[in-house]
């Protein structure tokens, strides 16, 4: 998970090749359903053949591995909150997977 501070993310760019040589995070318009269902943005990088790795003051950069014993636990509990393909996805696959899942599951 990145958390970075909302004075860090732009919503435009006039020309992004002279906007410097650090990754930029722009926001989506909210015509973009499963960028905007995802709270997710994009970045734009100088170099984008480079690894990225986030850093700063500002910018908290976590990785939680789930073990493959307690992905069903995980993948029910994330369900319960409201976290699953039909919200992710926004479409009518992400929400016949979810229907399917909670068929074979008897959620």
């Amino acid at each position: 998970m990145l958390q970075v501070n909302g004075n860090d993310v732009v919503d435009k760019v006039a020309d992004v090749f002279l906007a410097g040589a650090e990754p930029i995070l722009l926001r989506v318009p909210p015509k973009v359903a499963r960028i905007t269902a995802q709270q997710g943005l994009f970045s734009l990088h100088p170099d984008p053949t480079a690894v990225w790795a986030p850093a700063g003051p500002r910018i908290f950069w976590d990785r939680f591995d789930v073990p493959l014993t307690a992905k069903a636990f995980f993948r029910e509990a994330l369900h319960a909150f409201g976290f699953n393909r039909e919200r992710l996805m926004t479409d009518l696959d992400g929400l016949c997977a979810t229907l399917a899942w909670e068929y074979r599951n008897r959620t």
